[in-house]
């Protein structure tokens, strides 16, 4: 347990690090929303000229109007205590660690935070847009909350490879996306297995061939949509050494709790 702490203590310190030298790099947040300004202010515009919840962007991605204003909203903190996140997050944290039971948040980026120069020419080069997520994360790192901030990770990734973490059409993220994020939350959970003391279940993938319209499809204009037809993703099935699909482990020490990115 001392050494579960331990690794805990020592990735909300190189966590919160991390998101300090984003600020510093930024130039501190007064900077870092100024360099947004032209960039929000044609995202802005694109928003009020349509009336669909979707919203075509650059290269066939497609946005949503609620993901826009999140990027434009830095009220985090302005809203009633009992209307907050933040506020919700810390008392849940503090009921669990009660219990004696650790929690993990994982903050799911939105495609506009991933693909924000699909939103607009104006994006900064740095493609850094939602410094508020930033304060947020730092304000629950202060209050003891553990965080992993996917949005850097993804950022990277998007200049290694050109495969998309999101479906095309969608608000969600795709196979490589589910496979990045894995990477990173992955290390965290190490700390709460031992090695196992008999056989190993060596697991394996079979790749699945999907086809299927894009979430948002249906909130465009009906003459936009022709522009978006069913295509074809990749998904993988973890099986078990017998050629059955897996299922959770009754007595796993790590419980994933989310929603439809989960």
């Amino acid at each position: 347990l001392n050494s579960n702490r331990q690794s805990r203590l020592l990735d909300l310190a190189a966590t919160s690090l991390t998101l300090s030298t984003q600020v510093d790099r930024m130039g501190g947040y007064r900077a870092w929303i100024e360099s947004l300004a032209t960039w929000r202010q044609d995202i802005r515009d694109r928003v009020e000229r349509r009336s669909f919840i979707a919203i075509p962007g650059m290269d066939q991605h497609l946005f949503t109007r609620s993901g826009i204003a999140y990027l434009l909203d830095d009220s985090l903190f302005e809203a009633p205590a009992e209307d907050r996140a933040f506020e919700v997050i810390i008392a849940f944290n503090k009921l669990l660690q009660s219990r004696g039971i650790d929690l993990i948040l994982v903050p799911v980026p939105s495609r506009e935070e991933i693909y924000p120069d699909k939103l607009s020419v104006a994006c900064p080069s740095h493609r850094l847009v939602s410094p508020q997520c930033t304060q947020l994360l730092q304000a629950l790192l202060g209050a003891g909350v553990e965080v992993v901030d996917l949005r850097e990770a993804f950022l990277d990734e998007r200049k290694k490879r050109d495969e998309p973490l999101y479906t095309m059409a969608d608000i969600h993220w795709g196979t490589y996306g589910i496979q990045r994020a894995a990477a990173e939350i992955a290390p965290r959970l190490r700390r709460y297995f031992s090695p196992p003391s008999g056989k190993r279940i060596l697991y394996s993938e079979k790749l699945t061939k999907m086809i299927r319209e894009g979430g948002l499809v249906p909130y465009l204009p009906p003459e936009d949509r022709v522009d978006y037809p069913p295509t074809e993703f990749d998904a993988f099935e973890v099986l078990i050494p017998d050629g059955g699909h897996y299922h959770d482990v009754e007595h796993s020490p790590v419980v994933v709790v989310g929603d439809s990115f989960s």
